[in-house]
């Protein structure tokens, strides 16, 4: 065999034939400084070989490499080494990420311009306030020992973190309180080390305003908690890492490690309600199973409902001794505000007398027209043009990147959402062209700006009436889309007062109204759920519930069933009539 001696001298001579495309200048001068030092180990490599005996077959084969025809051997060097070769090509990122741009993900920060990372704050007037609402996170944070500093473990690594920033405000819409938050960035959390489970329930907008539709009703003392940090009550079962927050100096080269739940983990709302929950329980508290977020206590004839959304709670009851009670009970496990009587909650404005209860956004909208320039905008009398239709869009005529048509869409979605149904349908027409909208549907759209500039102070009224306690309204608009689908809406009342709504445009196009009108299979389902959750909540009502529908057709095809050529609407028809 070959010592590894000879063989890297045939690997020399073997790459000495193939030419070197950087040229043999430099190989000339090394040649002559290391001329002498070659001789001496040539000649003492040879007496070293002598007595070997070479292998045949790769003798062989070395010879045929090496003694090519017309090759002219040289020394070899390192500088006639061929790099490897770097594509020239262009790259480029593949067109369907084009598709995804940068929406305002965050309705409320979007319109009240709170600042959006902490460097922002030194260029804002009330910057005073917002470092305020820092330290005071800061403080909390450090009262409830968050996190230890320490030196980051070998393969370990740290996650950033994000200041995130909140203008609450009063019922009519001034600031309140400067809130200051610090989120870990929970998206460099990975599956199986950092977390596991996340789910979290939160509570329905329909559970809340039927609670305030049960609360009028029966004339309840209703008042409203916060729990101050809340996340930071959940209890940590993993090993995490986080980077030092901006606004802490100090602490170079360590890191925090987390001995509580931080907001931006993935896990940490889970943790937080399991905490909430097993202590909710432990003083009497029945879960609905229907909504996971509403808890009922039934105790000596006296009802109490307490609902919790993230870390805002209503609590309301007909005997006050008891709520003070659990209000006691609250504040002795957690760190928590009292709020005093509920005023406002999640942004909607509550105004409540003997009579009447109003739900509103006014200050909302005020914001929101101002966001939009559409402050001294002439109003209108309708959210939309009644003899508008759907047009081809051309792809050239798309402004959805050059105008806030998305973010125009995604606030007023929330303020419908809350408590204005009069904006369902035009909304879900719009939202239709989110992805290709053109300047004619922007200007369409902002007309229904224009109609909140005339309707800022509508809202929703509950009274007090001689109403059925359930009652459903279901209704279709047959092929009046330009593809020839429905659309169908509903709405829902408690006590004669509306809690639910919607507009949906079908998946299927409808081969008549008959079958158009047989989607109210949608609000049967709201309404069976609905109907449930007032059981929870120890609210009795009708045996039957009336849903309300103008299709005479759509009518007599639920009271007798006889046309075997509707066999492709046998499924809704079966449970609707089921419920019937």
């Amino acid at each position: 065999m070959h010592s590894p001696r000879l063989r890297t001298k045939r690997l020399q001579a073997l790459a000495a034939t193939f030419p070197s495309p950087y040229g043999n200048a430099n190989t000339a001068d090394r040649e002559e400084d290391t001329e002498e030092e070659d001789a001496e180990e040539e000649d003492t490599e040879e007496k070293k070989l002598e007595n070997e005996e070479p292998d045949e077959d790769e003798e062989e084969n070395w010879n045929d490499a090496t003694e090519t025809p017309g090759a002219k051997t040289q020394k070899f060097t390192p500088t006639q080494t061929s790099l490897p070769r770097r594509s020239s090509r262009t790259k480029r990122k593949p067109e369907y990420f084009d598709e995804y741009t940068v929406i305002a993900l965050n309705v409320e920060a979007y319109v009240d311009e709170a600042p959006l990372d902490y460097e922002d704050i030194k260029n804002l007037e009330d910057r005073k306030k917002w470092y305020q609402a820092v330290l005071e996170e800061l403080r909390a944070l450090d009262i409830n020992e968050t996190w230890t500093y320490t030196k980051l473990p070998p393969g370990k690594t740290a996650i950033n973190n994000k200041w995130v920033f909140r203008l609450k405000k009063d019922a009519n819409g001034e600031p309140q309180r400067y809130k200051a938050r610090l989120v870990i960035k929970g998206c460099s959390q990975k599956r199986g080390i950092d977390y596991d489970e996340v789910y979290a329930p939160v509570a329905r907008l329909t559970t809340i305003r039927t609670l305030l539709s049960v609360i009028h009703e029966n004339n309840l003392h209703a008042m409203q908690m916060d729990v101050k940090n809340a996340f930071l009550h959940g209890k940590l079962k993993e090993t995490i890492y986080m980077k030092v927050p901006d606004g802490i100096n100090g602490k170079d080269g360590l890191v925090c490690k987390l001995n509580r739940s931080l907001y931006g983990l993935k896990q940490a709302p889970r943790v937080w309600n399991e905490r909430f929950d097993t202590f909710i329980k432990g003083i009497h508290f029945k879960q609905s199973p229907h909504d996971r977020c509403l808890y009922i206590k039934i105790q000596n004839g006296t009802k109490i409902y307490l609902l919790l959304y993230v870390d805002d709670i209503i609590l309301a009851g007909d005997d006050k001794t008891t709520l003070d009670q659990v209000t006691a009970a609250l504040k002795r496990e957690f760190s928590m505000s009292d709020l005093g009587e509920l005023r406002n909650f999640l942004g909607i404005s509550i105004t409540r007398n003997d009579n009447e209860m109003g739900l509103s956004q006014f200050g909302y909208i005020k914001k929101l027209l101002t966001r939009f320039g559409m402050q001294d905008c002439k109003g209108a009398k309708t959210p939309m043009d009644a003899k508008i239709q759907p047009e081809q869009v051309e792809p050239a005529d798309c402004i959805v990147d050059t105008k806030p048509y998305r973010e125009l869409i995604g606030c007023l979605m929330y303020l419908m959402l809350c408590t204005r149904p009069d904006l369902s349908a035009a909304l879900n027409f719009y939202s239709r062209f989110q992805a290709n909208a053109t300047e004619e549907q922007w200007v369409e759209a902002k007309r229904m700006l224009r109609y909140l500039k005339d309707t800022q102070h509508f809202g929703l009224i509950y009274r007090r009436q001689t109403a059925p306690v359930l009652a459903a309204y279901a209704d279709s608009d047959w092929a009046g889309s330009l593809d020839r689908k429905s659309t169908t809406g509903f709405l829902l009342q408690v006590h004669g007062n509306v809690v639910c709504w919607s507009t949906k445009k079908q998946n299927t196009v409808a081969l008549s109204s008959t079958e158009a009108d047989v989607a109210l299979a949608c609000a049967a389902a709201e309404l069976v759920w609905l109907r449930n959750l007032l059981r929870d909540m120890h609210v009795t009502y009708e045996d039957s519930t009336i849903m309300f529908e103008d299709n005479q057709s759509c009518i007599h095809l639920l009271s007798k069933y006889e046309h075997r050529r509707m066999k492709h609407l046998d499924v809704k028809y079966h449970f609707v009539r089921d419920l019937a």
